[in-house]
């Protein structure tokens, strides 16, 4: 059975792709990812995180079929799980990109919030937190990445209260996403951008990902919760 991730690398670039349906969350899927981003951080010639999907879906959010099934105790630690890839790509030592390529739901919107930079298809794809529609509360951890990454209190509002759903002009007009480029430049965009922009920044990973946690001090608190 092939993996939901793969990683390969081009130029700097490390690409990190979910390929996975709709690449919903679940234990085995974020223990992949956790491995894809070891193998990330082993080699010391990737200089940029890219993250994307294939098809329709970046992430449907997590797969409550499967969560469901799970005892009380293994959906906490489900959550704990997500928590921690969720701060690890939020305090991440490489420059991290959301190329977004379809759909980002829940706690898919989540995983595309985390990243320090987001490029969105411009034909396909809604961002969106539904919770407030599936009569779910966010936990603080979710709260907090909603809060520190939304800086618009108006945008925040419609994201978190009424659940709306944004296509990528809609996220753009928003600053919810840095770039909307047409789906076939969308990859090349972010190795582009990528590349040219960020690792000939030459950041010193330690001291970058030393610098976001001091950042998201606070927001890192609630993830173990």
């Amino acid at each position: 059975m092939s993996s939901p991730i793969r990683v390969n690398y081009q130029g700097d670039c490390a690409i990190l792709t979910m390929d996975a349906g709709e690449n919903r969350l679940n234990d085995d899927f974020l223990h992949q990812f956790h491995n894809a981003l070891d193998e990330i951080e082993k080699n010391h010639n990737a200089k940029v995180l890219i993250t994307t999907g294939t098809g329709k879906f970046y992430s449907n959010g997590i797969d409550l079929d499967w969560l469901k099934k799970r005892s009380a105790d293994e959906r906490d630690q489900f959550k704990l799980l997500l928590n921690d890839l969720l701060s690890r790509i939020l305090t991440f030592k490489l420059p991290t990109i959301a190329a977004v390529n379809g759909h980002s739901f829940a706690g898919g919107g989540l995983l595309f919030l985390v990243h320090d930079f987001r490029i969105m298809r411009k034909e396909r794809g809604w961002f969106c937190i539904p919770e407030v529609h599936l009569k779910m509360r966010l936990p603080t951890f979710w709260n907090q990445i909603c809060r520190f990454k939304i800086s618009d209190r108006n945008v925040l509002r419609d994201v978190v209260y009424l659940g709306k759903r944004y296509t990528a002009d809609e996220a753009a007009k928003c600053k919810l996403v840095d770039l909307v480029v047409p789906g076939e430049q969308l990859l090349i965009t972010a190795i582009e951008f990528g590349n040219k922009h960020l690792a000939k920044a030459k950041l010193s990973p330690d001291i970058l990902h030393s610098l976001k946690k001091d950042m998201f001090e606070a927001e890192l608190e609630y993830s173990k919760l």
